[in-house]
């Protein structure tokens, strides 16, 4: 029975530090439309050293929330460096679609539109089509490495492979084909933004 209490005990504990952390992300949200950046900086690093759980996905979720608000922050602050490097690892191992276009935009609004072209074309251009088609539940992640940094840029691309699919679908072809993978990377909305920004120079 003292061990069901302590288990109901802890279970209880890690709830409540989970709420707090939750708890936090709301409040700087309210800063954030108060105007009142620094104090939503600071309830943003509080949630960043916050417990989340025993759930893979909520500390994902939580990591991904607090990225997103700062990356707000230093755009708001005009700190757009700041606020791209806020952005780079939302997602984490579990990259989400919707985030490319975003990080794509706070990319070029910090180091200019045709920086970010080249890098993403450089990726594009060098990949192998027998390392790049999913050979697992995983799919392939399209690495970005940019002469601004170190640490490689990954965007996620299930929306690639279903635009892949849909190609070989379309040709009736469903043999491996480059051409079709690269249109369909092309076709995507993080690098239509690249096309849009470029057009208006």
């Amino acid at each position: 029975m003292k061990q069901v209490c302590f288990l109901i005990f802890l279970l209880i504990g890690f709830v409540s530090l989970s709420q707090s952390g939750y708890d936090y992300i709301e409040k700087a949200e309210k800063k954030i439309q108060a105007g009142k950046l620094n104090k939503a900086l600071h309830l943003l690093e509080l949630a960043d050293s916050s417990n989340y759980g025993f759930c893979g996905n909520a500390w994902a979720s939580a990591y991904d929330a607090i990225a997103l608000k700062r990356a707000r922050i230093y755009k708001l602050q005009g700190k757009s460096v700041k606020a791209a490097e806020a952005i780079w690892n939302v997602g984490g191992p579990f990259v989400f679609e919707q985030h490319d276009s975003l990080k794509v935009a706070y990319l070029i609004e910090a180091y200019g539109v045709e920086e970010v072209r080249k890098g993403i074309d450089l990726a594009i251009d060098s990949i192998a089509l027998d390392t790049a088609l999913p050979r697992s539940n995983y799919p392939y992640d399209l690495r970005v490495y940019f002469s601004f940094s170190d640490q490689s840029f990954r965007l996620s691309n299930r929306e690639i492979w279903d635009a892949y699919h849909r190609k070989q679908f379309d040709a009736g072809n469903y043999d491996d084909n480059m051409d079709f993978l690269l249109d369909a990377i092309r076709e995507q909305p993080f690098y239509q933004i690249l096309s849009e920004d470029q057009s208006k120079n």
